[in-house]
C-alpha cells in the first residue's frame, strides 16, 4: 500500500448507502430507487420514524414512533432475506380499524412486484395498538405484537400476482407470494419510513 487509505481519504466515512431512505441497512440502492418510482417521485427523501433493531421489536414501540405520520413506507426482512413491506397514505393510529384507501400498496422486492389495494380498497389498512403494521382485509399482511412474525394471504384487498383471479384468496400460491409461506417466516429486520416534505 502507498500510505493512501482506500476507498475513501484517511478518517472519512464511507459513502452513503442511502439514496432516497435514510438510515436503512435493508434497501440496497437499487430497492431504494424501485420504492420512489412506485411512490411516483424518483427524488423523495424518507427518513426512519421505527427500526426494530434500534427501537425495540414491539407493536407499542412501533405506534409510539410512526402513528403521528400519515404517509408510510413499511419495509420487512426475513431471516433469509427476502424483502417486502407496504405503503399506505393514513395514519396507524386508530384502535381497532379499517381505513381505506385507493393509493395504498405491497411490495415484493425480490419479485419487483408492486401489488395495489384494489380488491377492497375499504379495508386497505388495519389499525389496532397491538398489532404492527396490517395490511388488508383477510389480513392480506399481518406482523403481530412482536415486530417478528406474521401473515401474509394476498387476495383480498390487495391483488395477489400468481393468481389468474388477482382479487380471490386463500390459495397456497397468495397466502406464500410475500415471504415464502403464510407464517413459517421470521423478520429480523423492520423499518418504517415518512416522507420529508
Amino acid at each position: 500500500m502507498d500510505g493512501k487509505c482506500e476507498p475513501s481519504p484517511c478518517g472519512a466515512d464511507p459513502p452513503e448507502k442511502s439514496i432516497g431512505f435514510e438510515g436503512t441497512t435493508v434497501l440496497s440502492p437499487e430497492g431504494q430507487v424501485q420504492l420512489n418510482k412506485w411512490y411516483g417521485k424518483q427524488k423523495q427523501k424518507w427518513l426512519l420514524c421505527y427500526k426494530g433493531s434500534k427501537d425495540g421489536f414491539s407493536a407499542g414501540q412501533f405506534h409510539g414512533k410512526c402513528d403521528a405520520y400519515g404517509t408510510t413506507v413499511s419495509v420487512f426482512r426475513t431471516t433469509t432475506a427476502t424483502v417486502f413491506g407496504g405503503y399506505v397514505d393514513a395514519s396507524w393510529a386508530g384502535n381497532p380499524a379499517y381505513k381505506g384507501s385507493s393509493s395504498a400498496w405491497l411490495f415484493q422486492l425480490d419479485k419487483a412486484a408492486k401489488m395495489p389495494a384494489s380488491c377492497n380498497q375499504q379495508y386497505a389498512m388495519y389499525t389496532a395498538n397491538t398489532y404492527g403494521p396490517t395490511f388488508g382485509g383477510g389480513h392480506d399482511l399481518t406482523i403481530d405484537s412482536t415486530m417478528k412474525k406474521g401473515t401474509s394471504n394476498l387476495g383480498h384487498s390487495y391483488q395477489c400476482p400468481a393468481s389468474p383471479q388477482p382479487c380471490s384468496f386463500g390459495n397456497d400460491a397468495c397466502k406464500s407470494y410475500l415471504a415464502g409461506s403464510s407464517n413459517a417466516w421470521t423478520l429480523d429486520e423492520v423499518e418504517v419510513f415518512y416522507p420529508v416534505p
